[in-house]
């Protein structure tokens, strides 16, 4: 597939994509074949020992909202006003 002429990034994925999944391995998830888990739904195992309350946390609202999703209602998110 690889036609020698330059290309911009931009270009890359209308141009090759099509070629790149058919030959690369690469396999999309289809969430119904595994009780509706999908990509989404993976999550990253990480241990740590929490011996006392955490103190509060700031963190960016799509970061809160996937905390929230994790781990209901043992999360309480708000938002913080900022002055500049």
């Amino acid at each position: 597939m690889n036609t020698g002429e330059p290309g911009e990034g931009q270009d890359i994925q209308p141009r090759y994509e099509k070629y790149i999944l058919e030959n690369s391995g690469i396999r999309f998830i289809e969430s119904d074949l595994f009780n509706g888990s999908g990509p989404k739904q993976k999550e990253l195992l990480q241990e740590v020992l929490i011996e006392h309350d955490l103190d509060l946390l700031e963190a960016v609202k799509e970061t809160a909202e996937e905390f929230t999703r994790l781990r209901g209602n043992k999360v309480e998110i708000f938002e913080i006003a900022y002055f500049g």
